[in-house]
């Protein structure tokens, strides 16, 4: 799935489940036996972080991250915080789905993928 969407994140699966073992969440999608989408969610009592949301491309436009969204925002829906780290290609769907930039908060990250 992963690879599916070029991440690099595809080409460490033994990382991958590692991180997916510490959420506190994850939801997939499915068609038949195929994985098509999956999001993930980190949290404390107050911040839900969510680090995935991978969708097949053969599925987008389809709803089915919209979905995924959805399920989360609900699941997490008395939590004060919900973050996310979009690109710019990925922003406009995330506003669309309730999230918004704020001019008094920006991420920050030291990124560091092992090729």
């Amino acid at each position: 799935l992963f690879s599916s969407v070029n991440w690099l994140t595809g080409i460490h699966p033994d990382k991958l489940v590692i991180d997916l073992k510490k959420s506190d969440t994850v939801i997939s999608a499915w068609h038949g036996d195929n994985l098509i989408g999956l999001m993930n969610g980190i949290s404390d009592i107050l911040t839900v972080y969510f680090p995935f949301l991978v969708v097949n491309p053969e599925y987008h436009s389809a709803g089915v991250g919209k979905e995924m969204v959805n399920r989360m925002l609900t699941r997490y829906e008395d939590y004060s915080r919900k973050s996310l780290i979009a690109y710019d290609k990925e922003a406009g769907f995330y506003e669309k789905c309730g999230f918004e930039p704020r001019e008094d908060e920006y991420p920050l990250s030291i990124t560091y993928l092992n090729m």
